[in-house]
């Protein structure tokens, strides 16, 4: 006799089981996909006035990728840290500079002394 673990496993999963017949299209749009995200990265290191807002909305997206990633499939981390990563990096630090020379034209500081002073005004 063969032992299933059908009755150890049930309920386990995390994933919403699919009706029979169901379509697949649109059932996972929802879920964050690290590929495109490097796209859409690419994207918008690409523009150099791509909006505060657009940038900052995107970094949330990667994080709650990595979020997901972490918490659903773990041995998946590595395409994010691969194709999003060094985006979000290289994003984060255009956010900080374009906010380093907002604050040095409304406070009259240079973007040097902006970047170096712990303690802004």
């Amino acid at each position: 006799m063969i032992a299933s673990l059908a009755p150890v496993l049930d309920g386990w999963s995390g994933a919403p089981a699919l009706p029979s017949g169901a379509p697949l299209t649109g059932m996972f749009e929802c879920l964050p996909d690290p590929v495109q995200l490097h796209a859409e990265g690419i994207a918008l290191q690409s523009q150099d006035t791509a909006p505060h807002a657009t940038i900052s909305e995107w970094c949330e997206r990667a994080h709650e990728c990595l979020q997901f990633l972490a918490s659903t499939d773990p041995a998946r981390i590595w395409i994010w840290q691969e194709q999003v990563f060094p985006l979000l990096l290289a994003l984060a630090s255009k956010l900080s500079a374009k906010h380093a020379l907002e604050n040095s034209a409304t406070h009259g500081r240079s973007v040097r002394g902006a970047f170096l002073d712990p303690h802004p005004p």
